[in-house]
């Protein structure tokens, strides 16, 4: 399906995408193409990959420029998550591919889509210069000074990698955010098995970044002006527990000693799982002045009949531990994602919702 409506829209967008083959503009002054310009959609996970790769780029000696229009290769970092961000990243690269006939000399598609449907992509977008996957985007800057040194048409270089990549430092970033405000990763890849979501089979297995990596970088970060950390995963409080016995620190333990730095002024926490609210994270989140009292839980639902189709925690589980949360926490408030009309809903577990 996601195909199919995909060749739709290149279709639809035929003679922008097509005409852009025997259109490749002129190389940028004195032959060297060196401005780089990236389309960032997705979670901010993705915003994390995409300041990460600005940032090795512009080491090597390119310029990072806002507008694709002033781009010598303009790169789209995909969002793959539902169809509405599929559809909405398909159309980023036409229009980047449209830039060819004018000013762009390479397109570059990289983030969830470029893992998951990598080749897919090359195939049904050929005016595109390279796709590029997770572990790869250490090697970018090597694919976009092939793309300003290559002449005439040929197929898109696809460079995608495993899904469990291995952490690197993330605090050399191109920042797109707010100057004060950073997204700080604990963790990478997911192993629940939600029936609804395929995040796992491109983001990969749960692994937690180290306890000193993350604290190097919070370091780093509050260095340029930092002072309002929001910490990421893809489930933020289980982070640690796949350290087992080697080394005990949960979230907890993070959240108080990230707090003890003396720039930093708030913390947050986005993307929690229901099921890793241990006591001592609760009373952590309550006690730490810093952290914000404000908790991002996506439930997706409230019916057990649901619940037990889409694979998550119980309704009983779900309503004691806000309980816990509001008695515990005072203040607090919660930011939550439903799933309505999922398939086999019916309208009583609507209502019940």
């Amino acid at each position: 399906q996601t195909f199919a409506s995909l060749a739709r829209i290149t279709s639809a967008h035929s003679r922008i995408a097509r005409g852009a083959l025997g259109l490749r503009a002129e190389g940028a002054k004195n032959g060297v193409a060196s401005k780089i310009a990236l389309v960032a959609l997705g979670c901010p996970k993705n915003t994390v990959d995409a300041e990460v790769m600005l940032g090795d780029l512009k080491k090597r000696g390119f310029d990072i420029v806002r507008r694709p229009g002033d781009a010598d290769v303009v790169i789209v970092n995909t969002c793959a998550f539902i169809e509405e961000a599929k559809t909405e990243s398909v159309q980023a690269v036409l229009e980047a591919v449209d830039l060819k006939k004018s000013s762009a000399k390479g397109v570059v598609i990289t983030g969830c889509m470029a893992q998951r449907y990598a080749q897919e992509l090359a195939d049904e977008l050929p005016e595109v210069d390279a796709v590029v996957g997770f572990e790869k985007y250490a090697d970018i800057g090597n694919q976009i000074e092939s793309i300003i040194t290559k002449s005439g048409f040929a197929m898109p270089e696809v460079a995608v990698g495993s899904t469990d990549v291995p952490f690197r430092p993330e605090w050399e970033r191109v920042r797109i955010t707010q100057q004060h405000a950073a997204f700080l990763r604990v963790a990478e890849g997911c192993d629940h098995k939600c029936t609804f979501c395929a995040i796992p089979s491109w983001r990969g297995r749960f692994r937690s970044k180290s306890f000193d990596a993350i604290m190097e970088e919070a370091r780093e970060l509050v260095a340029t002006g930092v002072t309002e950390l929001n910490l990421i995963a893809e489930d933020t409080n289980q982070w640690g527990q796949d350290f087992g016995t080697a080394d005990k620190r949960r979230l907890a333990d993070l959240l108080y000693s990230l707090a003890e730095i003396k720039e930093v002024r708030r913390i947050s926490l986005l993307y929690c799982y229901p099921s890793y609210f241990s006591d001592e994270l609760i009373d952590a989140i309550a006690s730490i002045d810093k952290v914000c009292k404000y908790i991002d839980i996506p439930l997706q639902h409230i019916s057990n009949p649901v619940l037990k189709a889409m694979n998550r925690p119980p309704r009983d589980h779900t309503v004691t531990l806000l309980k816990k949360l509001r008695e515990r926490i005072p203040g607090l408030v919660l930011r939550t994602t439903f799933i309505s009309g999922f398939p086999g809903e019916t309208d009583k577990d609507h209502r019940e919702l």
